[in-house]
């Protein structure tokens, strides 16, 4: 008789602290938390050997976006956060303000035209990079495949467009395209069961039943996608866009920018580069919105 043997590797996430940065999507120094990821071998879920490190992420106290934690050597952590920006600066991270610094003179530089065309093309992409694990994890199957397209983007640096996960999957149905598929496969079963007792012995079933059942099943997918479709729309205006405009508004690129850019992500297989409208950034970019607290 055999045995299943279950082992392999699982992940797992430790927090080492908070620490200031600046952040590209709040465009100023805030808070971040710092998580060490790293995976361990196991035989049915038993640490079998000492954790390896796999990557380290930040993500922003306030917008909740998070990046790969590249920091050097002089760079501290702290357990606890007061609310106290100024004082976490100078205790965790002192370069955080020549960082605004630099990057206050990049932005005015970007909005100005006076960068390379494109050195200005890249800063007006660091929001869209991102923000790309949301809208992928958006268009998931389902929160497993989520998952595997952010492991996938933590475990290897796809330049220049490497990207770590933002916040919560969104890849499950929606509630309404649920019900519809769910309602489609029980009443379509249910009108064929309903041409039993009206055909013969030996009979076929009458026309009706199964034409139903056809048509309910088609009724039943349309509308599942239909609503699928219009949950990505309003999910991307309440979670991506605000925090996309807020990002952009200082950089005041034009619509050929963006254009530019979201081809560029397009190409690379991104749904970032597709799902998004430049007229909705555009309007975003005029009606910044406050950070997304999730």
């Amino acid at each position: 008789m055999a045995i299943p043997i279950v082992w392999g590797q699982k992940g797992k996430s430790s927090a080492l602290g908070f620490v200031a940065d600046y952040c590209v999507v709040c465009r100023d120094i805030r808070a971040f938390v710092v998580h060490q990821l790293s995976v361990v071998s196991h035989v049915y879920w038993i640490p079998t050997g000492a954790p390896r490190e796999v990557d380290r992420v930040a993500t922003c106290t306030e917008c909740r976006v998070s990046t790969a934690a590249n920091y050097g050597a002089d760079v501290r952590y702290v357990r606890d956060f007061d609310g106290d920006i100024g004082r976490l600066a100078a205790m965790t991270n002192p370069r955080a303000n020549m960082a605004r610094a630099e990057q206050r003179r990049l932005e005015a530089q970007a909005a100005g035209r006076s960068l390379p065309e494109d050195a200005r093309l890249q800063t007006i992409a660091e929001p869209f990079q991102l923000l790309a694990p949301t809208v992928e994890n958006l268009y998931a199957r389902d929160r497993r495949a989520a998952r595997r397209v952010t492991a996938k983007d933590v475990a290897m640096l796809f330049s220049p467009i490497h990207v770590i996960e933002t916040g919560p999957s969104t890849g499950a149905l929606a509630p309404a395209a649920s019900v519809c598929l769910i309602a489609s496969i029980i009443l379509a079963p249910t009108v064929l069961l309903c041409g039993i007792p009206a055909a013969g012995k030996g009979e076929p079933l009458p026309w009706w039943s199964y034409t139903g059942a056809i048509a309910l099943l088609v009724l039943g997918i349309t509308a599942t996608a239909l609503f699928q479709r219009r949950h990505r729309r309003r999910t991307l205006a309440a979670h991506v866009l605000p925090l996309l405009g807020r990002s952009l508004a200082p950089l005041r690129p034009s619509a050929e920018d963006l254009r530019a850019v979201m081809r560029l992500y397009a190409d690379a297989g991104l749904r970032i580069g597709e799902a998004l409208r430049v007229e909705d950034v555009l309007e975003a970019i005029d009606r910044p919105a406050k950070p997304n607290r999730r």
